[in-house]
């Protein structure tokens, strides 16, 4: 006997169960965005290395980032054939290495080798890769709706936990830092279908890369963003104060910001995203060269703001890129794009470090130089979004839609609906108005369409509204009367 579920309870269900994976989700990357926070500015690690090995702070950060670009790399690498047995058990071992970063320094330091002071540095590193590409990998396959707000409520999640952990109970901090990777851990959610066991290779999303304007253009502001960092810390003596406590909320705003304009937005513009935060960047290089040390608060919470603006950005296109790369290419996928920033990161501190000492030995001053050199990176980046969003993917790539689209036949003759579609993308619909339009012909409301589509009831109406307009209906019969005559002529 077939028992029938009303529509309205399967609705309140599958609210009931986004909800509480969105708050999974942000509670546990939250977490592990926390960890890195406190790791690279208020944990011991790059000062028991620098007791131990180098003299600078700054070379045990260098060490720290290869170590990480190079775990990257392997799973960039080999990441289709790890992704048939990666579970939990391989996050719980990551988490122990990213625990020893927090050993107390008077221990570390201890007769620590040259070999020992570097596998200090770098066993770290190797399980924050694992962690972050294990999150990464899993909300790639996560709503669409989901992926646009899941980075800005993480980072919510840490700029309310860093001024308790180093302000209201700093005795704390020695304490909870080191077991933020285990309840990120715990807090990580395996997909239905890796339960089920492995999935078979679709040959058809094996050749998906990040697109080298893409890499490009994150790389650009990435690397900038390091050079402000070095030469903010580098006019403040290497003390930061509480300015980077208190500039953290600004980056939470700026990620939150861009996820709500992805939400809303029927076709985002990248190019607006890139100049807001280039914006800011500008506006707190020329802070610096006016201000100095005097007041670093201004300039930080400029750099927060362009940060989470760009971050958030780059963190959703990364998902999206997953996303179309199916199961087992998410994994290396998603590890390229975080490779992407974390290389261009490490590229900007070597880069300030060289700028610095070429000005010290001419007489110029650091922060011109570094202004003018950052200025012309970020000018020159922009070049890559001449051909807007629509420049970021290679055609006849999977956009996460497929259930609403039909299937090519076998024989490969094209089905009324195909034609359709084909006819649909010649009038100037973009993909995602492609597939609103053939629900509407199927003669599905907006509700309906938000629920196969993934995607918030506001944004169906935006791609209405911008459907009437291409097609030229004034309303929904109208224009489902349309459909039905493209389709058969």
């Amino acid at each position: 006997m077939v028992t029938t579920v009303p529509g309205s309870s399967l609705r309140a269900d599958a609210a009931t169960l986004f909800s509480s994976a969105f708050a999974r989700n942000s509670a546990g990357l939250g977490t592990l965005l926390l960890w890195q926070w406190l790791t690279v500015l208020k944990g011991p690690l790059f000062g028991v290395a620098s007791a131990a090995l180098f003299r600078e702070r700054r070379i045990g950060y260098v060490v720290f980032s290869l170590a990480l670009c190079a775990a990257l790399f392997v799973i960039s690498r080999f990441g289709a054939r790890l992704a048939r047995s990666w579970n939990r058990n391989i996050l719980w071992c990551a988490a122990v290495p990213m625990a020893l970063a927090w050993l107390p320094a008077t221990i570390a330091s201890d007769g620590l080798s040259r070999a020992g002071a570097i596998l200090v540095l770098s066993l770290p590193a190797i399980g924050s890769a694992i962690q972050i590409t294990s999150w990464e990998w899993t909300l790639s396959r996560s709503p669409e709706s989901h992926r646009s707000t899941i980075f800005g409520s993480a980072c919510a999640v840490r700029t309310l936990a860093i001024p308790a952990l180093t302000i209201l109970v700093p005795a704390l901090l020695p304490f909870a830092a080191p077991l933020l990777p285990f309840l990120a851990a715990r807090l990580w959610s395996i997909p239905a279908e890796d339960d089920a066991g492995p999935a078979e290779a679709d040959p058809s999303r094996n050749d998906i890369r990040l697109p080298a304007t893409f890499a490009l253009r994150a790389a650009s502001f990435f690397i900038v963003s390091a050079m402000f960092v070095s030469l903010f810390v580098a006019r403040m003596g290497g003390r930061m104060g509480l300015a980077d406590v208190f500039s953290d909320p600004f980056s939470t705003i700026g990620a939150l910001a861009v996820a709500i304009y992805l939400r809303r937005a029927p076709d985002p513009a990248p190019v607006k995203i890139y100049f807001c935060a280039e914006a800011l960047l500008a506006i707190g290089f020329l802070s610096l060269a006016a201000f100095g040390s005097k007041n670093p608060f201004f300039p930080m919470a400029c750099l927060q703001s362009g940060a989470g603006i760009f971050g958030s950005y780059i963190f959703v296109e990364i998902l999206r890129f997953g996303a179309r790369a199916g199961r087992a290419g998410a994994l290396p996928l998603v590890a390229t794009g975080q490779m992407t920033v974390t290389g261009s990161l490490l590229t900007g501190t070597l880069l300030a470090t060289a700028i610095g000492s070429l000005a010290a030995a001419d007489g110029l001053s650091i922060v011109l130089t570094s202004g003018l050199l950052g200025m012309g990176v970020l000018f020159f980046s922009s070049l890559f979004f001449r051909n807007g969003r629509s420049g970021d993917a290679a055609k006849d790539i999977p956009t996460g839609n497929e259930a609403a689209l039909p299937e090519k036949p076998a024989n490969d003759v094209a089905t009324g609906e195909e034609l359709l579609g084909f006819r649909l993308l010649r009038l100037g619909l973009s993909r995602q108005e492609v597939c609103v339009a053939l629900l509407v012909a199927q003669g599905q409301s907006n509700d309906e369409i938000a629920g196969v589509l993934c995607i918030a009831a506001n944004t169906v109406r935006s791609h209405m509204k911008s459907i009437y307009r291409k097609t030229g209906s004034s309303c929904r019969p109208e224009l489902r009367e349309q459909l039905e005559q493209l389709q058969r002529n």
